[in-house]
């Protein structure tokens, strides 16, 4: 060989070296990055490292579940099918991938897309649990149960499945149930993120509200980087009236993701609290195509609009409340006041008495009935 050939090897060698050390040292430093909070800055770093190695299954993987979380769905799938076909945890990548497919609202594809066929053990079992969580989207809940308790018979070891028994149960509004569950979770992985986060929402549920924010914040700490905790913590503060620190933690997610619908949501809802009504009704807006996934958005649409004068938009959106949350008695409370006032009192006597009968004689209500059978000139029942 001659001692040209030799150089130019030796060249390229040290080339394809230098290019897996840049990619190493961008792995590490977007880890940091991570662990210091700072995840939009991660993200570059993670590109970085996939650019000087495209084979880098972790950097792919870590991608994925950063642009879950950015809610980039597309590009998740993507990065998951990268870490799957670079052989970075295959199991772990598999829940990213089927994740991404639901988070896309591709529930559908996701069933004909993946089978257990002939898998086994854990990787049967997290398939089964991502068809659980479809046929969960699909609202075809006896499928869901279905599917999670076969993938707990797979693997009894993996935690996954009993959250996908806890949200059967959160779907029959079965607190007690869905807590069995998790604490069997739990069980099994006391130090889980996700864990700890499906804990601190179902204390807040519960109505254990000083619990739910020193879990919360716990795993903020933790985790600094997480949006889906920061959320979280920003959710249990602002049920505990602690709206200054609430509205930190959603600015925080706004800088890292503007398009945060559930932050913008969240935004909106400090905005009422605080009594801001154009800044939430703004924010509303913005998020009016989701509304029908966050069902309280429309009474928090509702408030707002009747506060700007609007009460013939207040009058609808409290409507498609009142159809998504028939049982909560402040969306037919408040439909009953705006048909009173404008002028549909009839209709607002139905209302009030569809509400449940241990609410018919609270005194809100029973002055509402008196004013609207004043206005319709039943003055005994008045």
């Amino acid at each position: 060989m001659t001692r040209f050939r030799q150089t130019l090897f030796a060249t390229i060698a040290l080339f394809a070296a230098s290019g897996t050390a840049y990619a190493s040292d961008y792995l590490a430093h977007a880890q940091e990055l991570l662990a210091s909070g700072r995840p939009r800055t991660a993200l570059i770093e993670l590109r970085n490292a996939i650019r000087s190695n495209p084979g880098n299954g972790k950097a792919h993987y870590l991608l994925a579940k950063l642009d879950l979380q950015f809610g980039d769905a597309v590009s998740a799938e993507r990065e998951a099918k990268a870490a799957v076909a670079n052989g970075f945890s295959q199991n772990q990548s598999l829940t990213i991938l089927l994740d991404s497919y639901l988070a896309q609202d591709r529930s559908v594809d996701l069933l004909h897309k993946f089978q257990v066929g002939s898998a086994t053990g854990e990787h049967a079992a997290r398939i089964e649990v991502g068809r659980g969580n479809a046929e969960l989207a699909l609202n075809r809940q006896d499928r869901a149960l279905a599917d999670f308790m076969h993938a707990h018979k797979l693997a009894p070891q993996l935690d996954l499945p009993f959250f996908g028994l806890e949200d059967t149960a959160l779907a029959h509004h079965d607190l007690a149930a869905a807590q069995k569950y998790l604490d069997q979770a739990l069980a099994l992985r006391p130090n889980s993120n996700e864990g700890n986060l499906r804990k601190a929402r179902l204390l807040l549920m519960s109505g254990k509200t000083d619990e739910a924010v020193s879990t919360a914040k716990a795993l903020v700490a933790k985790s600094p980087s997480n949006i889906s905790d920061r959320l979280l913590l920003a959710q249990v503060l602002l049920a505990t009236n602690q709206i200054n620190a609430a509205r930190a933690q959603v600015s925080w997610v706004l800088a890292a993701v503007p398009n945060s619908v559930e932050a913008i949501y969240l935004k909106a809802s400090l905005d009422v609290a605080n009594r801001h009504w154009a800044a939430a009704q703004a924010s509303l807006q913005r998020i009016s195509p989701m509304m029908a996934h966050l069902p309280n958005a429309y009474f928090l649409d509702a408030v707002t609009l009747e506060k700007l004068g609007q009460l013939g938009a207040a009058e609808q959106a409290v409507q498609h409340y009142v159809a998504h949350e028939p049982a909560d008695p402040r969306g037919r409370r408040l439909l009953a006041d705006l048909e009173i006032r404008t002028g549909n009192p009839r209709a607002a006597l139905e209302q009030l008495a569809a509400m449940p009968a241990a609410l018919q004689t609270d005194p809100g209500v029973l002055m509402l009935y008196g004013i609207a059978n004043r206005s319709i000139g039943n003055l005994p029942a008045a």
